[in-house]
This record gives C-alpha cells, sequence and structure tokens, in this order.
C-alpha cells in the first residue's frame, strides 16, 4: 500500500511537467509543420476548392454526377 502512494505521489509531481511538455510539442507541431506553408502563403491544400460564386459550385457538383461528393461550407462568423 505504501508504494503506491509513493507511485501516485510521484506522479502528481511529475504532471506538471509531463503537461508542459506536450503544450510545447503542440506548438512546435502547429508553428512548423505540415500547414505552415498553407499559414504563411495563402495556399490552397491539394483537392480543396475555394468558391467565388453559386454558379462555380453548380458546375463543379454536375461535373461529376456519378461519383460520391463531399460539400464543406466553413463560415468566417
Amino acid at each position: 500500500m505504501m508504494q503506491q502512494r509513493g507511485m501516485i505521489g510521484g506522479l502528481r509531481s511529475r504532471l506538471p511537467i509531463l503537461a508542459g511538455a506536450v503544450v510545447i510539442v503542440g506548438v512546435l507541431a502547429f508553428a512548423f509543420g505540415p500547414t505552415v506553408e498553407r499559414k504563411v502563403f495563402g495556399k490552397t491544400p491539394p483537392g480543396v476548392t475555394q468558391l467565388s460564386s453559386i454558379d462555380q459550385l453548380r458546375t463543379d457538383f454536375n461535373r461529376d454526377a456519378r461519383s460520391t461528393r463531399l460539400v464543406m461550407i466553413f463560415s468566417p462568423t
């Protein structure tokens, strides 16, 4: 019983260090990961189409009539 309390107490003392390391790794992965090109240069990822009108959406949608399509709408607000 005494050994379990020692392990739990040791884990609690290491928890802030572990949490800090996870946060630092997450920030670095976000800052220098594969999205940096999109964030810095504003490039669209492959396979994603930026639409400027509803007619463009209609044309692209109707062109691929026999394939499965996914339409995702992102609102800036």
